[in-house]
């Protein structure tokens, strides 16, 4: 048997079974070694070049690591291979991510304070579940609350504050500024028709103090009219004396303001009707 490489410049030859051979080496004296199978040669690319149709290479292999050790290799600089879960997903480092992102449990931030992005959001949901009212209606309304005697009071109907002080000249009564109770003017207003020839006539089912009259629209029925009063109970509050109109057309007489007194009344003359806007009880 020959110890010594041959070096072989033929393209090849055909060694018949049970023939001896020797190693061939190349000019340079390297050993030829031809893999017949199990194996292929990898393919190297070039960085920034266009990649082919259909690339061949190597395959990635991962080591499996359910649990990470502290270190592990033994010395910085030294080469790790990549680690991978059982379900060969690829192990990364997301510490930098955790800290910026923070944990479910880190306190809320409600101040201009450093922080995690959890701890600003949590600081965030805290201050606006602040400014909620404490409590809402039974039918989910907003109650609005009473500043001055931190009551829940409703959106319409009736509230309960307490009296503006130092007001002088303010007449008393309910729905006054100086009243324990004040009433809160609902969006839409209620209307009622007075008829000509109408003395005192009360605006509401019964009429009371507190009363909204928002305007009043007189309807002429000749040029002549006749004169038209508006009271607070007995309180004349406005007169309206048409005298020699000129047409016919309606005219608005503008009051917005709840009565002191009792309810809101009107008085037509006989060539005249009139229909009230407001709140009335």
């Amino acid at each position: 048997m020959s110890d010594f490489s041959m070096r072989y410049y033929l393209t090849g030859y055909t060694l018949e079974n049970g023939g001896v051979s020797s190693p061939l080496c190349d000019a340079s004296g390297n050993l030829k070694v031809n893999i017949a199978a199990g194996s292929s040669a990898g393919t190297e690319y070039t960085e920034d070049a266009a990649a082919a149709a259909n690339p061949a290479g190597g395959a990635l292999i991962l080591v499996r690591r359910d649990t990470l050790s502290a270190s592990e290799v033994s010395a910085d600089g030294d080469n790790v291979a990549a680690k991978a879960t059982s379900k060969g997903e690829l192990r990364t480092n997301d510490a930098d991510a955790n800290a910026a992102l923070g944990v479910t449990t880190g306190a809320a931030v409600v101040t201009d304070a450093n922080g995690t992005i959890q701890q600003y959001l949590r600081g965030i949901i805290t201050k606006m579940i602040a400014q909620l009212p404490a409590a809402l209606a039974a039918n989910g309304g907003l109650k609005v609350e009473g500043v001055a005697g931190g009551v829940a009071q409703p959106v319409s109907g009736t509230v309960s504050s307490n009296p503006i002080t130092g007001q002088t000249g303010v007449a008393g009564g309910a729905g006054a500024v100086g009243a324990t109770t004040q009433r809160v003017i609902s969006a839409g207003l209620d209307y009622e028709t007075v008829a000509a020839s109408q003395t005192a006539q009360v605006l509401g089912a019964t009429g009371a103090t507190g009363d909204y009259l928002s305007h009043v629209v007189l309807q002429p029925t000749t040029t002549a009219a006749g004169t038209m009063t508006i009271l607070d109970n007995a309180t004349v509050i406005f007169t309206f004396t048409t005298g020699t109109l000129s047409d016919l057309r309606p005219i608005t007489i503008p009051i917005n303001a709840t009565s002191v007194s009792g309810a809101w009344k009107i008085t037509t003359g006989a060539n005249e009707t009139a229909t009230a806007f407001g709140d009335f009880t």
